[in-house]
């Protein structure tokens, strides 16, 4: 299981559950995105979102009141999370 956080003026990170060497629950971090999110209110929460539920087909979705509308891999490649999508929205 991944689980996505943003903070005001941080990258998203991406942790994974699972358990450390003692069987203990852990969370652990994977990746996290290049850009960070505004620095003030206005960072969205992230969506992930399917085509029809095929595996391999899941996107993040981040909006932000200053990086416009991204979209990445919902599940990260390598600890960079590679964004496959951006529009800059105007108001």
């Amino acid at each position: 299981m991944l689980i996505y956080g943003r903070q005001v003026g941080y990258p998203t990170l991406v942790y994974k559950f699972g358990k450390d060497a003692n069987g203990r629950a852990a969370f652990t971090q994977v990746a996290q995105t290049d850009e960070s999110s505004a620095g003030r209110v206005g960072v969205g929460v992230p969506t992930i979102t399917t085509f029809k539920g095929q595996a391999g087909t899941a996107i993040l979705w981040i909006v932000d009141v200053d990086g416009g509308l991204r979209a990445y891999r919902a599940v990260p490649e390598s600890m960079l999370h590679d964004i496959v999508w951006f529009a800059w929205l105007r108001g």
